[in-house]
Formats: structure tokens, C-alpha cells, sequence
């Protein structure tokens, strides 16, 4: 494990011991699930989107913020986000449930208008 520098926040240090652990993705779930800190979940899995590689995890990554962007009413965000999914991965397995948070959003969203 290595040693935090004197320049480290407490928090940082915090992130920075569990990284060897945890990644971005596994923090931003915890501060999802476990903490209901949908903005910190946010920031971590914008994180984990610019360092993972694998697609697949990398749709799964974006499935999970758009449901923070939900979570925090910025249906909007959300909306252009489950649109994504819903057209550029059919194949993916969280497609449906794009597609049904993206019509439900639709709906809402028009009702609001």
C-alpha cells in the first residue's frame, strides 16, 4: 500500500487507502447505495468513466449515474443519457431498462411542459 503524501486531504487519504480495493465504479455504488450521496456518486463514476476501458462496465458505469441524475431531478441529464443507452446499445442487457426509464421520463417530462 502506498503512503499518502503530507499533501493529502483526510478524504483523499481515505479514497486514496480503499483504491487499492475499491475502484471509482465500487465508490461511486457505495455513495449510491450505502450513502444515498447521489452528487459525490456522480463525481465518482464520471471518475471511473474516464479510466475503465471495457465497455461493457463502461455502460453499466453510465446506467448508474443517469439513475443518480434521476435521483437528484435532473430529469433532463437523465433523459439525453438513457437515450444514449437505449439507442447505441441494443445489444447490452440494461437496454430494456433504459428504454422503460426513458419512456417513463418522456412521460413525465411532457406532463410537466
Amino acid at each position: 500500500m502506498r503512503i499518502p503524501s503530507s499533501e493529502e486531504t483526510d478524504e483523499t487519504k481515505d479514497e486514496t487507502e480503499l483504491s487499492d480495493l475499491e475502484t471509482n465504479f465500487s465508490l461511486g455504488n457505495k455513495h449510491y447505495y450505502e450513502e444515498h450521496n447521489y452528487e459525490k456518486a456522480i463525481e465518482k463514476y464520471k471518475q471511473a468513466l474516464e479510466e475503465e476501458k471495457d465497455e461493457l462496465i463502461r455502460v453499466k458505469i453510465t446506467y448508474m449515474m443517469t439513475e443518480c441524475y434521476v435521483k437528484i431531478g435532473k430529469l433532463k441529464e437523465a433523459k439525453e443519457l438513457f437515450q444514449t443507452l437505449a439507442v447505441d446499445y441494443k445489444q447490452h442487457y440494461l437496454n430494456d431498462s433504459a428504454r422503460r426509464r426513458l419512456e417513463h421520463l418522456t412521460d413525465y417530462l411532457v406532463g410537466e411542459e
